[in-house]
């Protein structure tokens, strides 16, 4: 009886063990599956052709599949309508047709790393986890919410910052862009060209909808807007013609010159003096 009961506390006790080691094994298993959320993808619109690790085929993926980023798979997106992803963190990725990437999990760095290859794509980030790689530059994302548009063609690089703020490095230097800014590089080596960007789609939007009131706004302008250009012509006239700044004013008048006065007529000269007869003198007389 006792033997019994020592076997069956042994196989209780195996069990027990076996049990345990398999819920290790399960937790092990989940821990290596796990992924962080800027490294899972979900469809939400179009299509994409999917290239596997260690694969040279291409799958094709729509609906609402998932896509978790483990080491580096190939996409280009749909000929027609192109492709967008949900992040695991709400950021936004959406590929115009035919546009080509590869994304990469560097492992050593917490990003996801985008190879744009070709094509443009539109990216609404809500974590800063995310770096584009270029020809002319590496881009990376600095201040978040982010919104950018990256363009690659035969022309160059062309980097819109919507939102946010970002940073392309180059070799030689570091540009950051904020919101509103725009670069156009033809290649690594080339000078960049940083412009104010203008949303072409804004502007059309205001354009066609200012014609709409000025039906009813235009009779009111003229009666205002007429007389303020009169006086504005007219008064620059009178001022140029007014007399003041044209003629020279009258000299002042000539102070009279002290003047002698007349000499005195001419007077006769006095009669001369009356001349009397010269003393006669004794003639003497001869003494005898």
């Amino acid at each position: 009886m006792f033997i019994w009961k020592r076997r069956i506390t042994c196989l209780l006790l195996a069990v027990f063990i076996i049990s345990i080691a398999a819920c290790q094994g399960q937790q092990s298993a989940v821990t290596e599956r796990w992924l962080p959320p800027y490294l899972r993808l979900q469809l939400r619109e179009g299509k994409v052709q999917v290239q596997w690790p260690g694969s040279s085929e291409w799958t094709t993926m729509e609906g609402k599949a998932s896509i978790a980023v483990e080491d580096e798979i190939g996409m280009i997106a749909d000929a027609v309508e192109g492709v967008q992803f949900l992040l695991g963190d709400g950021s936004t990725l959406e590929l115009a047709p035919q546009a080509a990437m590869q994304l990469q999990n560097l492992r050593t760095f917490p990003r996801l790393h985008v190879v744009l290859q070709e094509g443009a794509l539109l990216f609404v980030a809500q974590e800063t986890t995310y770096e584009f790689v270029v020809p002319a530059c590496l881009v990376t994302i600095l201040r978040v919410p982010a919104r950018l548009s990256i363009e690659v063609n035969d022309e160059g690089t062309h980097l819109i910052v919507k939102e946010g703020v970002a940073a392309c490095a180059t070799d030689t230097e570091t540009i950051a862009l904020t919101s509103g800014q725009e670069m156009h590089m033809a290649s690594s080596d080339a000078e960049p060209e940083i412009t104010e960007y203008t949303d072409a789609g804004a502007t059309a939007t205001v354009l066609a909808v200012t014609p709409s009131p000025e039906p009813t706004t235009t009779p009111t302008p003229p009666p205002t807007s007429t007389p303020t250009p009169t006086p504005t012509v007219f008064i620059p006239t009178l001022t140029q013609t007014s007399s003041p700044p044209t003629e020279p004013p009258p000299p002042p008048p000539a102070k009279p010159r002290p003047t002698n006065p007349p000499p005195p007529p001419p007077t006769e000269p006095p009669p001369p003096p009356p001349t009397e007869p010269p003393p006669v003198r004794p003639t003497p007389t001869p003494s005898g």
